[in-house]
This record gives structure tokens, sequence and C-alpha cells, in this order.
């Protein structure tokens, strides 16, 4: 008996394929050749796991935009509520200054007043004394006028004694502290004045950051407003974007001799039921090789912005390869520890997601990049991985924060699906 092989043509989708090879033959071969009649049951329907419907990639891009915007525009209020604040600090000590300035000014003038009166006082006193002497005392004239006109007029300092002896020394002590208290009323005025010229800097200087923190948040504020601008279009147009449908899968049976199936670039099927189903088959190969769930999860969270968790897609400039997108020329086939070299040595399908993530694991086993295995695979907190296996491993030009919202919601929207699962068995060359 003839029994006819499925082939399905290459440019048929790899759900395509599996339909066509999955069919049940309407009468097995063993009641054919006992001629047999056998009647036909209906078949089971299998639907494969719906994968939830969420945001685009570009929503979450645009969402990440607007929260780094948002974030942006709390850190600039902050810098213009801590410039205000010094701003406000730096008129309150010029108004102190300007206070000090006019008590001090004050000072030096009632001092200035005091230490002439002084010296008046002592003219007067000198000259009194002169008058009611006996005949014409030259020392006391001469002490006169050193009182009055300075001491250009004494020939010499111990002269003043003479002032000190015919003049109660009380006065002239008093007249000596008038104007040493002017002379400190003067510094006391000038230091003010130096203080006060301080605070118009600091106040300038305050004013011109309080200025520029003003405009800082301006122009967050405008940003902001442009990516929820962008954000809203985007929302609009996903909304209106019609969701295709997903095909039921048929259940899998065993292969018959001579059907073979698609393997390599190509063949891709139904994206939400492959992405769900690679996804399914990454995670029960890390959770076999001992990874807890959570580390799992930070895995899936990096291949599914790097590749759509797609063993079999290609970078468009040739260059990125596979669920992780290992480089052409370097990881993913030249050199012993490349990925079709370890596909090669362990007679494994290099495109099969689950070769591909045994891989991964060998590469962190064997230190790529400083990867630590044993530390990753303990990890119980899904961000932490997401952000250590980016780092670590994948090395994205992606920035902290854009690692943190996209691919850590990834990783844990992927947590959320398949925490619990039971593993999947591991693939077998030759099998689909």
């Amino acid at each position: 008996m003839n029994i006819t092989t499925c082939r399905p043509a290459r440019r048929f989708t790899l759900f395509a394929a599996a339909t066509l090879c999955a069919l049940p033959l309407a009468v097995s071969p063993v009641h054919a050749l006992a001629g047999e009649k056998q009647d036909p049951k209906p078949t089971p329907t299998v639907t494969e796991p719906a994968v939830p419907t969420g945001p685009t990639l570009e929503e979450v891009q645009a969402q990440a935009t607007v929260d780094a915007a948002s974030a942006e525009l709390a850190n600039a209020n902050t810098l213009l509520a801590a410039a205000q604040a010094r701003l406000q600090s730096a008129l309150a000590t010029v108004e102190l200054s300007e206070q000090q300035v006019r008590q001090a000014t004050r000072k030096e003038v009632q001092a200035n007043k005091r230490a002439t009166a002084a010296r008046l006082a002592l003219k007067l006193f000198a000259r009194s004394q002169y008058m009611q002497s006996t005949g014409v005392d030259p020392e006391l004239s001469t002490a006169a006028g050193f009182i009055a006109n300075g001491p250009e007029n004494v020939s010499g300092l111990a002269r003043q004694q003479i002032v000190v002896d015919r003049i109660s020394f009380n006065s002239v002590q008093d007249a000596a502290k008038a104007v040493e208290d002017a002379l400190v009323a003067a510094n006391e005025t000038t230091a003010a004045m130096s203080a006060y010229t301080t605070s118009l800097e600091a106040r300038d200087a305050a004013a011109v950051a309080a200025q520029t923190a003003a405009e800082q948040v301006a122009n967050a504020q405008t940003a902001l407003e442009a990516a929820e601008t962008v954000f809203e279009a985007v929302a609009e147009r996903a909304a209106q974007t019609p969701i295709i449908p997903t095909t039921p899968a048929t259940p899998a049976t065993p292969l018959l001799p001579g059907v073979s199936c698609p393997t390599g670039p190509g063949g891709q099927g139904d994206a939400s039921a492959d992405t769900y189903a690679n996804a399914q088959q990454v995670w029960s190969t890390l959770i076999q090789a001992g990874f807890t769930e959570q580390a799992a999860a930070g895995v899936l969270g990096n291949l599914q912005q790097e590749s759509n968790i797609n063993p079999k897609i290609v970078q468009s400039n040739g260059v990125g390869h596979g669920l992780a997108q290992w480089s052409a020329g370097g990881r993913w086939d030249t050199g012993d520890a490349s990925l079709l070299s370890y596909a090669e040595k362990n007679n494994l399908d290099p495109w099969s997601a689950d070769t591909q993530t045994r891989f991964m694991i060998w590469e962190m086993e064997n230190g790529w990049g400083g990867f630590d295995l044993n530390y990753y695979r303990s990890l119980t907190n899904t961000l932490v991985a997401t952000r250590y296996f980016h780092d670590m491993f994948e090395r994205s030009a992606d920035s902290p924060s854009f690692v943190d919202s996209v691919r850590g919601g990834y990783a844990d929207d992927w947590f959320n699906r398949l925490h619990g699962s039971k593993p999947l068995p591991p693939t077998t060359p030759g099998s689909c």
C-alpha cells in the first residue's frame, strides 16, 4: 500500500504545515489492509493558549517616553523649588545686611559726634585754664594748640604730659575713648557695607539660578506635552488597527515516515501563537536547568525586546540572528564557541528555541562577559533579573529607564502568564 507523504511547500507558514501534517487519516493503515471499515470520529480541537492582548511595542515605547518626560519635569520642579528657596534666603540676607549697614552708619555718626565733642571740650578747658593763669604760660599755650590743631604744634611728645598735669585726667581719658570708639564704628560700617555687597551678589546669582530652573521646568513641560501627544496618536492608531484572530491549532500527532517540517528562517506561522509556544519552550528549558521563575522571566523579557521570542528571525541588516540576536561573524557562526558550532557538536537544530536556550545556558556557564550563572538563576526578583541579563548578556544601547519599563514590563507579563506552568518535555532532533 502506498502511504501519501506530506511535504508542505516552503512558502507555507509553520502553522499551515503543522495543520496539514497533523490531519488524521480517514482509514488507518491497519484497517485498510484488513479490509475493514472504521467510522470516522470527530477530531478534538485543542486551542492554543491565547496570548493576552496588551499594548503594542510602539505604545510601550511611547509610554516610556512619557514616563521619562514626567520624571524630568518632576526633577526640574524640584530644582526650581530649591532655587526659589535659595533666592528667598538671599533676599532675607540682603534685607538683614541693609539693616546692619544702617545701624553701623548711625553708630559711626554718633561716635564721631562724641569724639568731636570730646576734642572740643578739651580744647575749651585748656583755653580756659590758659586764660585764668597769671601771665603767659607758653607750655599751656602749646598744649592748647596741640588739642586744637594737632601734634604738629608740639615740639615733643613729652610735652603732652603738660595737658595731663594741668587738665583733669578723666577728661583726657574720656576723649581718647570717644575717638577710639569712632574708629571702631567706622570699621564696623566698612564691614557691614562689605557684607551688604556680598549679599547683593548672592541675591543676583540666586535670581539667575531660579530663572534657569524656571526655564528648565518650561522645557520639561513642553517635552511632556509633546510625549503625551505622541502617545495619544499611537494609542489612537492602535485602537483603529483591527485585531486579526488566530486560528486554533490542531493537536500534534507523531510524524509519518517521509514528512518534513520547515526549518531555518521563514515559515514562522502565526505570530502570537508561535511567540507563546516559543516562550513556553524557553521557560521550560530554563526551569529544567534550575532557574527560578523570576530568572526565567527576566530572560523572556529581554528576548521579547530582542526578537519577539522568535528563534528563526534574522535582523534586517543580516547581522542579528535568533532569540538573543547573536551576531553573524561572531557568536552566531564564528569559532568553536558559536551557536552553530554548539548545535553541530550536539546534533541539534540551530533554529529551535530549545537549542538556542541551551546555548544561552552554555554561554552563561562559561562566564561569557563575566556572567555569573549561579547568582542569576537563583534570583527571586523579576526586575533585578531583567536588568542583570540585559547588562551582562544582551548589552544593548537601551537606557536604564527603558530596560526597566519595557523589558521589565515584558518580564512581568511572561511571569504572570507562565508562573506555575508545567515544563514542556525537551525537544529532540527530528521533531517539530
